[in-house]
């Protein structure tokens, strides 16, 4: 939009009402700048109808200083030669405060027609913070303003800004953040103004260029050093767990060794006693053979022996013999023959009678032996081989019931009498380890009233006080309960009051005598 110097007041907004609500959103802007700039003090609350000293600023601006004010027509302007314009005018109202500075802003604006999309007017602000500085800071600043120029300084080598002709307000940006108006930023401010015109590159706001480029990979080396720390420590952990997992396996391996070489010396040393026990056994048999050997040598052979031995001979014969039985005579009647016996046949005939007698001992109990059955409940019962019987205890063999038949037990057992409830059972031998019981059936119908009377008995004594009670003795049992029974001096557990009311229902009922039956 171009404007021409002569432009009449009127062109203005002469609105109060518009102009009230610039200046009221622009009055809320500069307080919070304000804020920000210098620290907050307490203000005279303004009156109703009275300007602020920006408002009065601007109305002044407008009235007088529309025309004095050089505009160039084209936008952005000569960034000097508008900096020198603003300054002239503010100077014109006196001594530059923040209201002069933030009217001569908005007029700026609104004499230019800038404006953004959403409303903002801070596309000058670089203009008027040149303006706005100390006397001695704005002429360093149109020095270096005059030297750009000319071409003896430049702008930063990493930025992608190409050298202008003349200086814009992008330019300025390194004073991002600072106050003109604000003392304790002047030095800050003189120390950037100095740097641009000592090292003619112009300072940077913002990492730009290569400067930025190193610092993102600086950035991105920090990062892979961190995931390789994070990735060391975990290795280290792992490396811990696993050197502690192997130590642990050493010592095991160790521990297991030990124990080979113990076994192994525990093996040497039994195998050293077994080979001792060998040849005591191999000597004792042979001091036996040769005591036997001597003892048959110096016995001569009577003539009636031959004779009987010929009568053995003979009715051996007859009968019908198995050829270990012929072999047997055949070896006798050379042995009986001779008068001497060999140390070879004498040992083998020793052997063979050792295990004959083995067998015999092993083929069949002692017929003397009784069998007896006892009963610990309603189902487990034992059979057994009586060893040695007391006044209250038995010693026996037991049986275990094994897949077709009975076998004994390993040791002897001791029971009471009372709980033998049969004997002389009927134990048929099968064979080595083996034997069979016979009638089950009947052995199974006496544990079951073995039982039941061990259980009524029970079941009496706790119903009755059997403290002055001799003896208790049972002449039949069917079922549950005791239909005969002879119980003397056996006194019910009952109150006079029970006594009385049985008394009344049976009048054969007599205080201390066991009536009718007794239920389990």
């Amino acid at each position: 939009m171009d404007v021409s110097p002569e432009e009449p007041r009127n062109s203005l907004n002469d609105n109060c009402e518009e102009s009230d609500e610039i200046d009221v959103e622009s009055d809320n802007k500069t307080d919070a700048e304000t804020e920000t700039v210098r620290p907050p003090k307490r203000r005279r609350r303004r009156k109703a109808g009275e300007l602020s000293g920006r408002q009065m600023a601007l109305k002044k601006l407008e009235k007088e200083g529309s025309h004095n004010v050089p505009w160039q027509c084209r936008f952005p302007p000569p960034f000097r030669e508008a900096v020198i314009a603003m300054r002239g005018c503010l100077l014109s109202f006196g001594p530059i405060t923040q209201d002069t500075a933030s009217a001569m802003r908005i007029y700026a604006t609104r004499k230019l027609g800038i404006a953004t999309s959403d409303g903002r007017t801070g596309v000058l602000t670089n203009y008027f913070k040149v303006a706005t500085l100390p006397t001695h800071l704005h002429n360093l600043a149109l020095e270096i303003i005059e030297q750009y120029e000319i071409g003896e300084l430049m702008p930063p080598l990493d930025s992608k800004q190409r050298q202008r002709r003349e200086v814009s307000s992008s330019s300025f940006d390194f004073l991002r953040g600072l106050d003109p108006l604000k003392v304790t930023d002047f030095p800050t401010i003189e120390r950037l103004l100095k740097k641009w015109e000592d090292s003619a590159v112009r300072p940077l706001y913002k990492d730009t260029g290569k400067l930025k480029n190193l610092k993102n990979e600086v950035a991105r080396v920090k990062q892979e050093l961190k995931k390789e720390k994070k990735n060391a420590t975990r290795k280290a952990t792992e490396y811990n767990l696993l050197k502690k997992e192997i130590e642990v396996d050493v010592k095991i391996i160790d521990f297991l060794k030990e124990e080979n070489l113990k076994l192994k010396e525990e093996i040497e040393d039994l195998k050293g006693q077994l080979s001792q026990l060998k040849q005591e056994s191999v000597e004792e048999t042979e001091t036996v053979d040769e005591d036997s050997e001597i003892s048959d040598v110096e016995a001569p052979v009577s003539p009636s022996e031959d004779a009987e031995t010929a009568d053995e001979d003979t009715t051996e014969v007859e009968a019908p013999m198995s050829p270990f039985k012929e072999a047997e005579t055949a070896d006798e009647d050379t042995i009986e023959v001779e008068g001497a016996v060999s140390p070879s046949k004498k040992i083998r005939q020793n052997s063979e009678d050792n295990a004959k007698k083995t067998k015999s001992e092993k083929k069949e109990p002692s017929p003397e032996a009784e069998w007896i059955a006892v009963s610990y409940s309603k189902s487990l019962r034992y059979i057994g081989r009586v060893l040695t019987e007391s006044d209250s205890t038995i010693t026996a063999d037991f049986l275990e019931r094994r897949a077709g038949g009975y076998q004994p037990k390993k040791n002897p057992e001791e029971v009471d009498k009372e709980i033998v409830f049969l004997r002389n059972v009927t134990v048929v031998w099968k064979g080595v380890g083996l034997y069979q019981v016979l009638d089950e059936k009947y052995i199974n119908s006496k544990q079951a009233e073995h039982y039941n009377f061990r259980r009524v008995r029970q079941e009496v004594e706790s119903c009755w006080d059997n403290s002055n009670l001799g003896q208790v003795m049972c002449q039949s049992l069917a079922g549950d309960g005791l239909t005969v029974a002879d119980l003397k001096t056996i006194q019910p557990k009952m109150s006079e009051s029970e006594k009385a009311k049985l008394l009344t229902l049976s009048p054969k009922f007599n205080v201390g005598w066991l009536n009718d039956k007794v239920c389990a």
